[in-house]
């Protein structure tokens, strides 16, 4: 599992030393205070990290989470489809 830091400068997310660009972000599964975030940088296959409360400034968590959300609601929202269910007419 890769390990670094996550760094949003406000418009680009980065990950590790190198600053790797991160052209999209989804959350897989959400517990609170620990998230499974799925990174697709801008080179290379994406990858899987767990972000954790407690290695964070706790005061910043929520922040953080907040800027997870939204930058996976405007990278990857125009790219996921959804088709009602089988049996669910509109």
């Amino acid at each position: 599992m890769p390990e670094g830091r996550l760094r949003w400068d406000g418009e680009t997310w980065y990950w590790g030393s190198l600053s790797q660009p991160i052209k999209a972000v989804r959350i897989q599964y959400d517990f609170q205070r620990t998230l499974w975030v799925l990174l697709q940088p801008e080179q290379g296959q994406q990858f899987g990290v767990w972000l954790e409360a407690d290695a964070l400034q706790p005061e910043r968590w929520r922040s953080v989470r907040r800027a997870l959300v939204w930058c996976e609601e405007t990278a990857w929202g125009a790219e996921v489809s959804v088709a009602p269910a089988a049996g669910m007419h509109p």
